[in-house]
């Protein structure tokens, strides 16, 4: 696909909806919205309850709590 081919698509692509949060389904009913400000309101930033700083969050086959590939990982988050 040449590159005009490619940006014309992303135009139309964004105009259906495709690439922006209007299609959203909320994970584990968590809105964007209403987390951004309830964040900015306590000046925190945003630590996810639903996904733990721990092994078991990366995957299950190839990463994992026996894993050697996640061996190393540094969990960066707000303290």
């Amino acid at each position: 696909m040449s590159n005009i081919a490619k940006v014309l698509s992303r135009r139309q692509e964004r105009g259906e909806g495709v690439e922006t949060n209007k299609k959203v389904i909320p994970f584990k009913k968590q809105d964007y919205q209403s987390l951004k400000q309830e964040c900015l309101a306590k000046g925190a930033l945003f630590c996810d309850p639903t996904f733990p700083a721990e092994s078991n969050s990366l995957g299950y086959n190839k990463l994992g709590p026996q894993s050697s590939k996640d061996r190393g990982v540094q969990w960066k988050r707000p303290k």
